[in-house]
């Protein structure tokens, strides 16, 4: 191919014999016997969702199925550097990424910017916000094992406000949504072969919308060790001056109640305290030789009354 002199391309801004330069073919470098071929070879990108998304209608109707609408656009880059071994597969990779300028359902989300590293069967990867507000937080970090299916990771959230993502959660509900302070924490690992994960979980604040326009504030805090155990130490729920506060663990066909009680402003209106079996299974649970060894006080209640703690429609004949 030869191209006129003057002539320039473009797309990439060579002129002329400049162009017959990039296209001309060559032999990929030999790194010797114990280096990758390529020291290093570092692929640039950037696009925008829009046009991804144009993408993947094409494709997905030449599957005859419909991506669900509404989908989020703006743009998000990528660079990364990559060594590859001498059979031409990647043998690590250092790459930064970013997204910019992200609306979803009329709402503009956070930019976000992080990193992902591959070394042999090691992959890690995290990410943090850019947000205005200064004590507002959104991080994460994790790595995966390729040969162990190994995980682990962990999560941080805290924002001030969160009104902006209860519109995206729930546009078209109330109840439940969150309004105000918002705060999650996680870290945790797992083996997928065996399908064991382990880790530590916090609500430390959150706010929903519950009935009668009123706000329901809450916080959790636990851990678990799948399948062998689930647990809430501490609840706390509050709507005005009811109250639902106490622990809660489970284990294979066992719940453990810790002293959760429901209380407002007169004082204690119930209280459950103790252990007893739990299965889905109905006909196993009452054929189980199990104990049950439960504490249960209770005065006369209404689910009109406790329905503010249960940000849910309830018929109203209830």
């Amino acid at each position: 191919f030869q191209a006129e002199d003057g002539i320039r391309d473009k797309q990439i801004c060579l002129v002329g014999s400049e162009m017959c330069i990039r296209d001309r073919s060559s032999e990929i470098p030999d790194g010797g016997d114990d280096k990758p071929i390529w020291e290093g070879h570092e692929i640039a990108t950037e696009a925008s969702i829009s046009s991804i998304q144009a993408l993947g209608n094409i494709v997905i109707k030449l599957l005859d199925k419909e991506l669900p609408e509404p989908l989020p656009d703006g743009s998000f880059r990528i660079e990364a550097p990559i060594v590859l071994s001498e059979k031409g597969m990647p043998e690590s990779i250092d790459a930064k990424w970013s997204t910019k300028d992200i609306t979803w359902r009329e709402q503009s989300l956070p930019d976000l910017s992080g990193s992902v590293r591959m070394k042999g069967p090691e992959v890690s990867a995290d990410g943090k916000a850019e947000l205005a507000e200064e004590e507002d937080k959104l991080a994460f970090s994790g790595g995966y094992h390729l040969e162990d299916q190994t995980y682990h990771g962990d999560f941080e959230l805290y924002f001030r406000n969160s009104d902006w993502i209860g519109l995206l959660a729930l546009p078209d509900k109330e109840l439940g949504r969150p309004t105000g302070p918002l705060g999650i924490t996680w870290d945790g690992r797992g083996d997928l072969t065996v399908m064991t994960h382990a880790g530590n979980y916090e609500v430390s604040t959150v706010s929903v919308k519950a009935p009668e326009d009123s706000i329901t504030n809450a916080s959790l805090k636990g851990d678990y060790d799948w399948p062998k155990s689930v647990a809430a130490e501490s609840i706390a729920v509050r709507n005005g001056q009811l109250q639902l506060s106490g622990g809660v663990a489970w284990s294979p066909h066992i719940i453990n109640f810790k002293e959760l009680v429901l209380e407002d402003g007169d004082g204690e209106l119930a209280r459950i305290d103790g252990r007893s079996p739990a299965n889905p299974d109905l006909e196993a649970l009452f054929q189980t030789d199990d104990p049950v060894n439960l504490t249960i006080t209770s005065k006369t209640l209404t689910l009109e009354r406790i329905r503010s703690l249960i940000p849910m429609e309830l018929d109203p004949a209830y």
